[in-house]
C-alpha cells in the first residue's frame, strides 16, 4: 500500500513538471523563433539567407554585378566634306598669234587673269620694250638707262598681261594685240659703255592677232 502511494505521487509530480517545461531560445526551433539576423550592409534575400547590398535596393549586389546598363548610342551626322568645283571650259578656238615687225610671236594663251604671250626677237641689235596692249588690257614696261640693255637678236621673253576683262568660255578670235617698243642698232653704240651714240631713236609700234578660248588657269608656255 505504501508503495502504491509513492508511485502515484511521483506520477503527479512528473506530469507537473513536464505542463510548466519552458523553451530554451538556443536549442529550441519552429517558426516561433528566428533563426537568422541580417545587419546592415546584409538583407535576408530569402528565408535563413543573407546577402550584400551596399546600395540598400533590396537586390544583392552579387546579382548587379552582372547586369549591364544597356544605352542608346547617339546618332553623329558626318560633316559634308568640302568640295572646290572646278569650272570646266570646253576648248573651240585653238590657241593661235601672229607676229610683229620687230617681234615673232611664238606662242599665247588666254585666261581670265591674264594674257600671255611667248615672243623673240627678229632684228640683229637691242629691242626695248614699252608696252603691250590686247583686248582692252595693257602693261607697261620699266625704261633701261643703257641701249644694250634690250633684248638682242632672237632672244626669246614671255610675256603676261593682266587683264579681268575676259571670262573662262569666252572665245576671241583674231584679236589685235600691239607692241610698242624702241630699237637700237648694233652701229651707233658705244661698246665701252653701252650706250647710244647716235640720233635719238623714235618709239615704233607693230600690231599682230591673238585667238583662243579663255581657260581658268594657264599652262606652260615654255
Amino acid at each position: 500500500m505504501k508503495i502504491k502511494l509513492l508511485s502515484a505521487i511521483f506520477l503527479v509530480l512528473l506530469v507537473a513538471l513536464n505542463g510548466c517545461s519552458v523553451l530554451d531560445p538556443e536549442t529550441s526551433t519552429g517558426s516561433a523563433v528566428k533563426d537568422t539576423v541580417c545587419n546592415a550592409p546584409y538583407f535576408e534575400f530569402k528565408s535563413g539567407e543573407c546577402c550584400l547590398d551596399k546600395d540598400a535596393d533590396q537586390i544583392c549586389d552579387s546579382d548587379e554585378d552582372g547586369v549591364v546598363e544597356e544605352t542608346t548610342p547617339t546618332e553623329t551626322t558626318p560633316t559634308p566634306t568640302e568640295t572646290k568645283e572646278v569650272e570646266e571650259v570646253e576648248i573651240t578656238v585653238n590657241d593661235a598669234c601672229t607676229g610683229t615687225t620687230y617681234f615673232e610671236c611664238l606662242a599665247s594663251y588666254l585666261t581670265k587673269d591674264e594674257i600671255f604671250f611667248k615672243l623673240k626677237t627678229t632684228r640683229d641689235g637691242y629691242t626695248h620694250l614699252k608696252k603691250i596692249s590686247a583686248l582692252g588690257c595693257e602693261k607697261v614696261f620699266a625704261d633701261k638707262p643703257k641701249a644694250n640693255q634690250g633684248y638682242s637678236i632672237r632672244t626669246e621673253t614671255l610675256v603676261s598681261l593682266p587683264c579681268t576683262k575676259l571670262k573662262a568660255g569666252d572665245e576671241v578670235n583674231e584679236a589685235e594685240y600691239i607692241v610698242e617698243y624702241v630699237f637700237y642698232p648694233i652701229v651707233g653704240i658705244d661698246s665701252d659703255t653701252g650706250e647710244w651714240t647716235g640720233v635719238e631713236r623714235n618709239l615704233m609700234r607693230s600690231s599682230g592677232t591673238i585667238s583662243g578660248t579663255v581657260r581658268n588657269e594657264p599652262k606652260s608656255l615654255y
